[in-house]
């Protein structure tokens, strides 16, 4: 049969068509792993011979892991299986995480526990430095939640400082730690990763978009949905109408109060249900917490820290505020809400800074 029709459908062969007969499959160099190609090569010889797309299409190429490949030949190349794609790319970068082990922390090239540690220290460090500069409050904070994350294990503590030195200094970079969530798979872990991120966020009593975009990239590397930043703002009562002076997250009686030294103690009910995967049920610790009196700071511009509320709260340092969840309601004294019962955490124009928040500017 001359080489100018097709050995199987014999439609004559069009002047750039390509010729598949004899074509060697496992040639190609889209294919992650050829061997497993079970289909060496297509029907016919190519010297006297010719085999259109359409017939070589109509032929099915398998692979010996995934099955039947779902792509076609076009353009003289055979088709790949994505999947073994999709599983060489993994391998890939896992290689690469290993070699950034090796030559930046070798200690944890054997232990999964301390990339973990190493891991969430220089997340703190990106976060820190992520509104150009580190703020005292905000570095004492990360001290403290670091003993949480690292369950004040010896090896994980140092792991965490070093790791956190490192991103300060700059000798590892944002890409490098988004490379490192890669190997992150055990979603309660990964939880815990976010939680701790969105309290070293608010360590200095702020949440900066900056901060939030950052977090927000780790949330879509570890495979977990996070609100956006407007709706996120809107959940905790974030006041967005000016970025630079008022990001404060206020504080709402299901969602977060701020202690200490201004870190955000978010509580872990409340993030599960943000990043939704939270469950009805509520430890007890949890049940108590909510029982007894929050304090916040007083850098927000809501009722609570207005002169004209009258709901029950105290004054603590002539920064920080305590009242009491369970009758967080007063009546407000001015403006349109004049005589109206408001929630500590709702806010409008008329708000004035209450006289007794004495170290708040």
């Amino acid at each position: 049969m001359a080489n100018n029709e097709c050995l199987t459908c014999q439609n004559k062969r069009k002047l750039i068509a390509f010729n598949y007969a004899g074509l060697d499959i496992r040639k190609s160099a889209r294919h992650a792993f050829p061997e497993r190609v079970i289909q060496e090569q297509l029907p016919g010889d190519k010297s006297k011979d010719f085999l259109c797309v359409d017939c070589a299409n109509d032929l099915p190429i398998t692979c010996s892991t995934h099955g039947e490949i779902d792509d076609t030949f076009s353009l003289g190349v055979s088709p790949q299986c994505f999947d073994c794609q999709s599983e060489k790319s993994n391998q890939d970068k896992l290689k690469e995480i290993d070699e950034f082990w090796l030559k930046n922390f070798s200690e944890a090239f054997e232990d999964k526990r301390l990339r973990l540690f190493y891991l969430r220290g220089a997340l703190a460090g990106a976060l820190a430095i992520s509104d150009g500069a580190q703020d005292d409050r905000e570095q004492e904070a990360i001290k403290k939640l670091s003993l949480d994350v690292t369950g004040k294990n010896q090896y994980g503590m140092t792991a965490f400082a070093l790791a956190y030195k490192a991103r300060v200094t700059r000798r590892i970079h944002n890409s490098d730690l988004l490379d490192l969530c890669f190997e992150q798979k055990v979603k309660k872990s990964n939880l815990a990763t976010l939680k701790f991120l969105l309290k070293v966020a608010a360590a200095d009593g702020f949440l900066d978009k900056e901060e939030f975009g950052f977090i927000q990239k780790v949330a879509e590397r570890l495979n977990i949905e996070i609100p956006s930043y407007e709706k996120l703002a809107d959940s905790l009562g974030l006041d967005l109408s000016n970025q630079k002076q008022e990001r404060l997250l206020q504080t709402t009686s299901k969602i977060a109060t701020t202690i200490g030294l201004g870190a955000l103690a978010v509580g872990g009910f409340a993030i599960d249900v943000l990043l939704g995967s939270g469950s009805n049920k509520r430890s007890k610790a949890s049940k108590k917490r909510e029982s007894s009196g929050s304090v916040v700071n007083g850098t927000g511009k809501n009722c609570l820290t207005c002169s004209y509320w009258q709901g029950t709260r105290k004054i603590k340092g002539g920064y920080f505020i305590t009242y009491s969840k369970s009758s967080n309601r007063g009546l407000c004294m001015v403006g349109t809400n004049k005589g109206r019962q408001k929630e500590a955490y709702q806010s409008c124009r008329g708000w004035s800074k209450w006289e007794q928040l004495t170290k708040v500017k």
